[in-house]
């Protein structure tokens, strides 16, 4: 890229910081300039909302673009351009908002799986030191002010002005302008390349209603998809009007796995669910261990998310009928995770499904406090296996579990059922049982409910995941 036309960005950086205050941001720490596709916002009590231009993104949450793509600008007058398949967190921002750098300003966000482009505001020009992106594989500092990422399984990143430094477990490597790096594995020494990450670039309808969304605004766009060339070329059609986000309703078959502290996890698949026109569960049956229909007679259907193929939440009073007869006012919510039935089911490979919702956990006996750390799926599909590892935190302590298991109950290849243990600081051993199951088109979803055992009592709850591309390489 041209010099001047870096100069240009520094410049424009610092005014856009200037002009967009923290204060113009409300209590969010990031505001939405762009938004399309269904983008969401993930909270850390796994309630999602979608997200649109103006929508603020607080500490905490994690933004989830699925098929789509967003732009964020943040109080301290950074511009970060999130990639389909992305899933980005601001784990702290500080900014005092004095109009110079304070020693206390700081930002720490976790790219936890896709790409970004970026140009950094006052914190990252200003407080290097303060200034972290991280990923499961290394951390990115900064020494300069734009740069881009892609995260798979590995790390592809490169500088495009001044300087950044990836470190790790491996060793730590500092890019200049111009430079591209690879790190392979969180050990793995990161390495210099002449390559810089493939990110998709906008089609022409997004490119459309981007400007469309940002003209009125500012008078030039600071993140170009397609390096110095104009964000629109030629005159395009009008873009469609905004649909309204598909979610699952009415009376339909799909799989489902449930938790309850009165009970063991348990799943189900080809299960017939019912939802009303908001998208809560009313009612479900053909559990794999029970036959008859479980009817929820209570008010309260607390729906943490349903997207169209996913739907979470918790029936949290009144009772249930049939094989689960529950009395969840006094026994405690029950949790739910349900998803359509898997289509062109991969037969080879291994894929790894991050956490994208979840439901609050619930407690009883001696704990005070329960809550969701992270999970991840590995699923070997030539083998038919599942691997689960599941981290809470319980009475202010990790308690961690793994399993590996074999999918399929019933002649059914897409669902799981089997026992963990756990242990912590304060638990040298604990059991329990997850249940869960693969959704959606090539299993691109997953679902799973828990109930573990700690020794203050009993934990449950339910997860939601989302694939990650097959590697195709030799099976376990």
């Amino acid at each position: 890229m041209p010099s001047s036309s870096l100069y240009q960005k520094q410049l424009m950086a610092a005014a856009i910081a200037a002009a967009f205050p923290v204060a113009s941001l409300g209590a969010g720490v990031a505001r939405v300039d762009f938004a399309v596709g269904n983008v969401t916002a993930v909270a850390p009590d796994g309630r999602t909302r979608p997200l649109s231009r103006g929508s603020e993104i607080d500490v905490g949450e994690t933004v989830a673009t699925q098929q789509g793509r967003a732009q964020l600008r943040f109080a301290d007058g950074a511009y970060m351009s999130l990639q389909p398949q992305t899933e980005f967190k601001v784990e702290e921002f500080k900014y005092a908002n004095t109009g110079k750098a304070e020693e206390s300003d700081s930002i720490v966000m976790n790219l936890l799986k896709g790409g970004l482009r970026t140009i950094t505001g006052l914190i990252g020009r200003a407080n290097r030191n303060n200034y972290r992106l991280r990923t499961d594989v290394a951390t990115i500092g900064i020494r300069g002010t734009e740069y881009s990422v892609k995260y798979t399984n590995s790390i592809e990143v490169f500088c495009a002005d001044g300087s950044i430094q990836v470190e790790n477990d491996g060793g730590i490597l500092t890019l200049n302008s111009g430079q591209g790096g690879y790190v392979a594995s969180n050990n793995t020494p990161p390495q210099q390349t002449e390559n810089r990450p493939v990110l998709p670039p906008e089609g022409p309808a997004e490119q459309q209603l981007q400007q469309q969304q940002t003209q009125t605004d500012d008078p030039e766009q600071p993140i170009q998809e397609q390096e110095d060339k104009p964000l629109v070329e030629e005159a395009l059609p009008e873009p469609p009007p905004p649909q309204t986000p598909q979610i699952l309703t009415g009376t339909l078959t799909g799989n489902i796995a449930v938790g309850h502290l009165a009970f063991v996890a348990e799943a189900g698949v080809e299960t017939t669910l019912a939802f009303d026109g908001s998208g809560k569960l009313l009612s479900f049956d053909a559990l794999e261990f029970g036959t008859g229909v479980t009817q929820h007679v209570g008010s309260t259907r607390e729906s943490l998310g349903n997207d169209g193929v996913m739907a979470w939440g918790r029936w949290i009073d009144g009772a249930t009928s049939g094989d689960l007869a529950l009395d969840l006012t006094n026994e405690g919510a029950l949790h739910y995770v349900a998803g359509l039935p898997v289509t062109n089911m991969p037969t080879e490979g291994i894929a790894v499904y991050t956490h994208t919702g979840h439901t609050p956990p619930t407690f009883n006996g001696n704990i005070t406090s329960a809550s969701f750390t992270s999970s991840t799926l590995t699923v070997d599909f030539l083998n038919s296996q599942v691997g689960v590892a599941l981290d809470l935190t319980v009475n202010n302590q990790p308690y961690s579990g793994s399993t590996v298991a074999s999918m399929g109950i019933s002649g059914n290849p897409s669902v799981f059922v089997t026992g963990i243990s756990m242990s912590g600081p304060d638990c040298v051993f604990g059991s329990g049982q997850v249940a869960g199951f693969l959704a959606g088109e090539a299993a691109a979803r997953a679902g799973m409910s828990y109930h573990v055992d700690h020794p203050a009592g009993f934990v449950a709850g339910a997860v939601v995941y989302q694939r990650g591309p097959i590697d195709m390489g030799q099976s376990r």
